[in-house]
């Protein structure tokens, strides 16, 4: 299912329900230009034991059409793809083997029933284009998508019915959209731990923006400034950790 790039997250910031539920791939959730710096197709000869392991595990005698290795906030994971009956199936593997999330093509007749009513409810007389089943860990979830006045909408849902956030997509203007619940703060607003890493990481460079939000139902902030005329960008964890830094090039690569 493609990747939207501004998601409606259900509730405020920092909601702890949200926070329980999420799957990992609202983290995928970025800008198109955070894409990771280092994403490529590989075969699975070129793929990890550990990784190549859990991949043949989970495809089983399904024929694995594609894998992509990629950096998502400092650490390196594989994707890899096949289909079973003709429906699409994707997992997502850590280089150390581990099984970050599965996602598996379904029918809204194959959903729980609380999940189907809050699909219905939500996509109303616009048709259901796609859903797919998220399993990251003990959390199940369910994402559907289709088009509402021409734009893309995808909705997440929970095991138990409960909508957890919604999505749209304004065709050609993917960079301009926001979260529900991102919003714009001030230096002397974010946690100390979080002040003294940006400050750390502009050095000298004036902060010309930062945004706070829920990604994975954890409180992260954005913060932006200029250097050689080149646009800087870096995720900072609640706690102050360094999640990401981009800097913009001709190519708009990351630089993790």
């Amino acid at each position: 299912m493609k990747r939207l790039t501004c998601w409606l997250v259900a509730g405020v910031l920092g909601l702890g329900v949200v926070g329980a539920l999420a799957s990992s791939a609202w983290a995928e959730e970025a800008k198109e230009k955070g894409k990771a710096e280092k994403e490529k197709k590989v075969t699975l000869e070129q793929v990890p034991a550990a990784v190549k392991a859990t991949i043949l595990k989970e495809a089983g005698e399904n024929k694995v059409e594609e894998i992509e290795v990629e950096t998502e906030e400092g650490r390196e994971v594989y994707e890899a793809e096949w289909e079973v009956n003709g429906r699409e199936v994707e997992v997502k593997v850590a280089s150390d083997g581990t099984l970050v999330e599965r996602e598996t093509e379904v029918t809204l007749e194959q959903v729980p029933s609380a999940v189907k009513a809050t699909i219905l409810k939500e996509a109303g007389e616009n048709k259901i284009e796609e859903i797919e089943e998220v399993v990251a860990g003990s959390k199940k979830s369910y994402e559907a998508e289709w088009k509402a006045d021409g734009k893309e909408t995808e909705v997440q849902v929970a095991a138990d019915g409960k909508l957890l956030g919604k999505k749209v997509e304004e065709e050609g203007d993917d960079e301009d959209e926001k979260e529900e619940g991102e919003q714009k703060v001030t230096l002397d607003q974010v946690p100390a731990a979080v002040k003294a890493t940006i400050l750390k990481e502009a050095g000298e460079n004036t902060v010309e923006e930062i945004e706070a939000e829920t990604e994975d139902g954890r409180e992260v902030y954005e913060a932006e400034w200029k250097v050689g005329g080149k646009e800087v960008e870096i995720k900072v964890a609640s706690d102050g950790t360094l999640l990401k830094k981009e800097v913009e090039s001709d190519e708009k690569e990351d630089d993790d």
